[in-house]
C-alpha cells in the first residue's frame, strides 16, 4: 500500500475527507491485516493532516498519526487486548472529551471481529449516537465477523491484498535514504512481521534491530550493549528478538542452498559467514530460542530478565 497509488479504497476515503463527507463510523475490511493496520493509520493521518492534499506525511500531525503518539488517536487494539464493556465505556467517556490540539479524536478498533459479543453491543450504542468531532474506524478481516448490528452502522471499505511493491514503496518512502539492497532486505522482514505499520519511526527501529543481527552473525558475537534496555523498551526489544528469529530461518534456508531469490533478510555477508560458521542444530536452537524470549516479553516479561536469559543462552 503505497501512499501515493493508495488504491481504490484509500483513495475514496481520502476523496471524502477533502469533500468533508466521510462517515464518522466506518470499518476497514481486507484479509491481510498490515494493510488494515496501515489503511486505518494513513485514514487518521489524513484526517488530522495540515495540508490541502492529505495526507501529506510530512507535517507534525501527519508524523504524530504516523508514529503512533498524537494524543487525539487512540487504537483500542482488539487481537491482542481482551477488550471488556468497562474497556468500551472508557472509551466512550475519552470520546466525549474534546480533542487536545486536533480539531478531531480518532478511535480505532484494531481488529474489531475478536470483540465479544457484550463487548460489541456496549460498542453499538457508541456507534448509534457518536459524538461531533470523533470518528470510529472499526478493522476487520470481513465485515460478516461482526455482529449485524454493528456492521449496519458502519461504511464499508474493502481493501485489496498488500503486494511486495507496495510494502517495498512504503520502506523506501521512510528508510531515510536507504540503498536499494537494503530497502529490499527490510521489506522482506515487513512481509514476515505482522501487523508492522511502515513509519519513519517504525523503520528507523527495524533498521536498528537489522544492524544488530548484522553485527551478530557477521562477527559471531552478540552486541548486548546495543540493546534496548529500559522498561519501557519491550516493543523495541520484541522486534529485535523477532528480527533475530527471521534470520535464523534464513540461515537455514541458506545451509539448506534455498535463499530467497532477493537475498532475504540476511546480508550476503553475514550469511555466508554464519552459515560457515554454524552447524544446523545451532541455527535451529536459536530460532527457537528467540521465539520463545519473543513470547515472554508478549506475556509482559521483564525486560532485564528477558536481556539476563539471552545473555546466557544465546551461545549454548
Amino acid at each position: 500500500m503505497d501512499i501515493k497509488n493508495p488504491g481504490t479504497a484509500l483513495s475514496l476515503i481520502f476523496a471524502e475527507i477533502k469533500s468533508g463527507t466521510l462517515p464518522k463510523t466506518f470499518l476497514v475490511e481486507g484479509k491481510d491485516e498490515a494493510s488494515r493496520r496501515l489503511a486505518a493509520r494513513y485514514t487518521a493521518a489524513a484526517l488530522m493532516c495540515e495540508s490541502d492534499d492529505v495526507p501529506c506525511l510530512e507535517c507534525a500531525q501527519c508524523k504524530k498519526v504516523m508514529e503512533g503518539r498524537h494524543p487525539d488517536v487512540t487504537v483500542v487494539s482488539a487481537q491482542e487486548e481482551k477488550v471488556s464493556v468497562d474497556d468500551i465505556r472508557k472509551v466512550r467517556l475519552d470520546a466525549n472529551i474534546s480533542p487536545f490540539e486536533a480539531e478531531c479524536k480518532i478511535i480505532i478498533f484494531d481488529g474489531a471481529q475478536t470483540l465479544n459479543v457484550q463487548s460489541q453491543n456496549a460498542l453499538l450504542k457508541i456507534l448509534e449516537e457518536p459524538p461531533q468531532r470523533v470518528y470510529f474506524i472499526l478493522t476487520a478481516p470481513s465485515s460478516k465477523l461482526m455482529l449485524q448490528t454493528v456492521d449496519s452502522r458502519c461504511a464499508k471499505f474493502s481493501l485489496g491484498a498488500l503486494s511486495k511493491s507496495d510494502v517495498y514503496r512504503s520502506v523506501c518512502e521512510f528508510s531515510g535514504g536507504a540503498s536499494e539492497s537494503e530497502c529490499l532486505r527490510m521489506c522482506n522482514a515487513v512481509l514476515y512481521l505482522d501487523g508492522f505499520v511502515p513509519s519513519e519511526k517504525s523503520i528507523g527501529q527495524l533498521k536498528e534491530a537489522m544492524s544488530i543481527c548484522d553485527e551478530f552473525y557477521e562477527s559471531g558475537v552478540f552486541p548486548f550493549h546495543r540493546l534496548p534496555s529500559k522498561k519501557e523498551d519491550s516493543d523495541s526489544l520484541k522486534l529485535v528478538l523477532k528480527v533475530l528469529s527471521l534470520y535464523a530461518l534464513d540461515l537455514l534456508k541458506g545451509k539448506k542452498g534455498s535463499t530467497d531469490k532477493d537475498g532475504g533478510l540476511l546480508s550476503s555477508a553475514a550469511l555466508s559467514g554464519a552459515a560457515s560458521k554454524l552447524p544446523t542444530r545451532t541455527a535451529f536452537y536459536q530460532y527457537g530460542f528467540f521465539c520463545e524470549l519473543y513470547e515472554r516479553l508478549e506475556e509482559n516479561a521483564n525486560v532485564a530478565a528477558v536481556i539476563a536469559v539471552l545473555r546466557s543462552g544465546i551461545y549454548d
